[in-house]
């Protein structure tokens, strides 16, 4: 059985990480909800070379259920960390992705960025 690549989002509850997976699958948020543990997501994406399928891993923030979620960053081809404006925990989620998946690629996004942009580069990363 071929396993699809993972990609998780990461960062601090409420930062928008299930926002942007949303939109990635063309999906609206009607609705906040607190992400309870992890939420994971298959997705195809057309793109200019065909389709790309992966699995998005939307994890909970910090809190009650955030030690289930980075048993779910093992394997994964791409980590998001999601971070709201102000930026307060970059560095110590940073920290906590290479001391749990050292050898993983990860990127940084604000929520309010550019799905299209996001997906684009998921896309070339994971590839």
């Amino acid at each position: 059985m071929n396993r699809l690549p993972r990609v998780a989002f990461v960062g601090d509850k409420g930062v928008g990480k299930t926002h942007l997976v949303k939109k990635i699958l063309g999906q609206e948020e009607k609705k906040y909800a607190p992400t309870l543990g992890v939420e994971v997501r298959d997705a195809e994406v057309k793109t200019d070379q065909g389709k790309v399928k992966f699995t998005m891993v939307d994890c909970a923030g910090p809190g009650k259920y955030e030690g289930l979620g980075s048993g779910y960053w093992i394997g994964c081809k791409l980590i998001v960390i999601v971070i709201n404006e102000r930026e307060d925990s970059l560095e110590l989620w940073k920290k906590k992705v290479v001391l749990h998946e050292p050898n993983v690629q990860y990127i940084v996004r604000k929520n309010t960025c550019d799905s299209a942009e996001l997906l684009s580069t998921i896309v070339s990363l994971i590839r």
